[in-house]
């Protein structure tokens, strides 16, 4: 029910901003495959982008905490220990 919900609330917007956009070019109007290929790319490098991002803020967050995750993204303990430390210089 939620994928449904995220469809509904992910598209729907889209499609009006596409028919407000069609609908201010009526006179010269550009193909539709290239308005819908410029929204498809939007969605592409956005979602793409927000993943680097995220994915980036998350390890680093982890690293510094010091939470359970530093284990499994540094197993090796003297890794971890420079990690620790690299962490604690940081802070201070």
């Amino acid at each position: 029910m939620a994928f449904l919900g995220a469809l509904f609330f992910g598209f729907v917007p889209m499609f009006l901003f596409a028919a407000f956009v069609n609908w201010l070019d009526r006179y010269e109007k550009e193909p539709k495959l290239l308005l819908g290929a410029a929204f498809v790319w939007g969605a592409v490098i956005g979602a793409g982008g927000a993943f680097i991002i995220n994915t980036a803020f998350g390890v680093g967050i982890y690293v510094v905490t010091g939470s359970e995750a530093r284990r499994i993204l540094a197993p090796h303990r003297s890794l971890r220990r420079s990690l620790r430390r690299a962490s604690k210089d940081w802070l201070c």
